[in-house]
């Protein structure tokens, strides 16, 4: 009984020490964050969207169909200007000035 006891207290203090180490700087990580795939993901809903018209069909896309207010390609423009201003956001404020910002290549 000793030795679960001991086993348990180990996986609760490896447990709490990984979410310990995952700090939002290590979730916006490249290599470990799903920005990549929400932006691939809106990709995919432009051009969906856009294959109705292109194909020279008269009714809109189905999510526009079904829902009636946009169509999926509004839908992942909207996720791209979202994600575009997170993004930018986060890398101004990381930035050590305003100046240093614009500098590097935003303007």
């Amino acid at each position: 009984m000793a030795r679960a006891a001991a086993v348990d207290a180990t996986f609760t203090a490896s447990a709490l020490g990984w979410l310990l180490s995952t700090t939002p700087a290590h979730n916006l990580d490249r290599r470990s964050n799903n920005f990549d795939a929400l932006r691939l993901l809106a990709a995919w809903l432009v051009l969906f969207s856009h294959c109705y018209p292109i194909s020279g069909q008269k009714v809109a896309d189905p999510f526009n169909r079904i829902v009636g207010l946009d169509t999926f390609g509004g839908v992942g423009v909207a996720i791209f200007f979202v994600l575009s201003g997170y993004l930018v956001t986060l890398s101004w404020q990381r930035s050590p000035g305003d100046a240093s910002f614009l500098w590097t290549g935003r303007c």
